[in-house]
């Protein structure tokens, strides 16, 4: 299961990376006669508060200029690319952790095994801080997974839009963004994850789990959406997300508010990030230990299910 599911992660995101691709590629294509050369080097010579970037060129008889935002290529170019890789595990990516988790918690019920399982012995709470760790354990690599992913398709862009690979992007500094952005995507993931287990615990069912993370999730996105932004398409069909001013503070203590800003934090340069960041509800350390807050509270409360539950007929 776990390895089918970031098959399925895998597979959404490297959509949504040819998606990028693709709107990069139809900018280089009407760059033509010039290249992303040109677009580069014409960018660093261009004042870094400019949004536009003018490129010149001329050739036997016929001369002309082009204008691409300094931005057309960050989706799909290194290093660019890495300061926006991780909005491609949104809401999708989610949902598939929450069927990792409702199946991993609740199947053992269903199936007889857990029972079996404390009748040779193993106490309740050994068999309780295992399952979790090993949850922890499995979110952390489907992270891993799904950062390498990330990186080797950011390689491929690069090489498609630039013809080649660049290593310039390897740096300490890009080191630690890497290493902090999966910690904060895994505290994301337990979070839900933990919020899926208690009811998966409660109810003794994967199916009751599964609908609950998802009802919860949808809920939720709908609610601080609502309360948050305003949606809209501009002239050239793309969409715009604008905040809506006073927003009630009680949204920074849910977990979707949280989840929305560090992904925001994560990914500065996206329109619904921005969007997030100009609210002034909440900080990076606030967002960290409201989820981390929620995630000692269901498993808490989890536990305190589990060791009293009556388990004679799983």
């Amino acid at each position: 299961m776990p390895y089918i599911l970031l098959l399925l992660s895998c597979l959404y995101m490297a959509y949504l990376i040819n998606i990028d691709y693709s709107l990069a590629k139809h900018s280089l294509e009407s760059l033509s006669p010039l290249t992303y050369d040109d677009f580069a080097a014409a960018l660093e010579q261009t004042d870094p508060n400019e949004e536009n970037v003018t490129i010149s060129y001329s050739g036997d008889g016929f001369s002309g200029r082009k204008q691409l935002s300094r931005h057309t290529f960050d989706d799909v170019v290194l290093p660019e690319y890495i300061d926006g890789m991780f909005a491609n595990m949104n809401y999708i990516v989610l949902f598939l952790i929450i069927m990792l988790v409702a199946s991993f918690i609740g199947t053992e019920y269903q199936w007889g095994t857990l029972r079996q399982t404390l009748a040779r012995g193993i106490g309740r709470n050994v068999y309780f801080g295992s399952k979790y760790i090993t949850l922890a354990i499995l979110i952390w690599l489907f992270v891993c997974g799904a950062t390498l992913f990330l990186l080797i398709a950011g390689m491929v862009t690069n090489w498609l839009v630039t013809g080649g690979i660049t290593w310039d992007f390897i740096s300490t500094d890009t080191a630690g963004f890497l290493l902090s952005a999966m910690g904060l995507m895994t505290l994301i993931m337990i979070a839900y994850a933990t919020l899926v287990a208690l009811f998966s615990t409660l109810f003794k069912s994967t199916i009751v789990g599964l609908v609950v993370g998802v009802l919860y999730l949808q809920t939720e996105n709908m609610v601080i959406s609502k309360m948050l932004i305003r949606t809209g398409s501009n002239a050239s069909i793309v969409p715009y997300y604008e905040p809506l001013p006073n927003p009630p503070e009680w949204l920074s203590y849910t977990i979707g508010y949280n989840t929305q800003y560090l992904l925001g934090h994560l990914s500065p340069t996206s329109s619904y990030g921005a969007t997030f960041l100009n609210h002034t509800l909440t900080d990076l350390t606030q967002s960290v230990l409201v989820l981390a807050g929620y995630c000692a509270v269901f498993i808490l409360i989890s536990f305190l299910i589990f060791r009293k539950q009556e388990l004679s007929s799983e």
